[in-house]
């Protein structure tokens, strides 16, 4: 199998064609093997969100990913078994330190799925685990996949992880409206002073 090497900084998309050859009974046949494409699509310190698709997807294919060198998240999604039923892992963890004074997490999320190469579906799962950094700091993956069957289907994957601090929302808002209000209420006094003084 060959190799890509891929910026992640930049969106990126590229597939790999896998023919691997298999000596059964002194004869050489030929086994399909599919390799899916991958585009990231975001790579930020608080975003991430990868997609991969390809196929069709037939029983007795092995099923590859195309890989992704580290940035601000460390990821990994693979595919057992040569069907008809599979099941797939991805895992994930943030790597970098989305804030000052933050630390990368060690904590990893773990999250599965599995398809039927003879049955359509499609699902979703999704994990929150805490960052360091402090209170309320967490990163939330979701995995959600589609499968087609048959010649005209597929298989797309879609990975994204989202690093969240709720005081920063929440905070945000108090304040502007504490700015907004006592904006208002100093223009009230202006105001009145100068109606007093006419």
């Amino acid at each position: 199998m060959s190799n890509s090497l891929f910026n992640t900084k930049s969106l990126v998309t590229s597939a790999i064609s896998v023919l691997a050859l298999t000596v059964i009974g002194g004869s050489f046949s030929k086994v399909n093997a599919i390799t899916l494409a991958g585009t990231v699509n975001v790579d930020t310190s608080t975003t991430l969100d990868v997609t991969w698709s390809g196929g069709p997807i037939f029983p007795g294919e092995n099923v590859f990913f195309d890989l992704f060198p580290a940035g601000n998240w460390d990821y990994g999604i693979g595919v057992n078994g040569k069907g008809p039923v599979r099941g797939g892992l991805a895992s994930i963890r943030h790597a970098t330190a989305p804030h000052s004074g933050d630390s990368s997490s060690s904590n990893l999320a773990n999250l599965a799925f599995d398809f039927n190469d003879l049955i359509s579906s499609s699902g979703s799962t999704s994990q929150t685990v805490t960052h360091p950094g402090g209170l309320g700091h967490t990163d939330k993956y979701t995995l959600t996949w589609n499968y087609g069957a048959g010649s005209g289907g597929g298989l797309n994957v879609n990975l994204t992880g989202a690093h969240a601090v709720p005081w920063e929302t929440d905070t945000l808002s108090l304040v502007g409206s504490t700015i907004v209000f006592g904006l208002g209420l100093f223009a009230k006094q202006k105001m009145a002073k100068a109606k007093t003084k006419n």
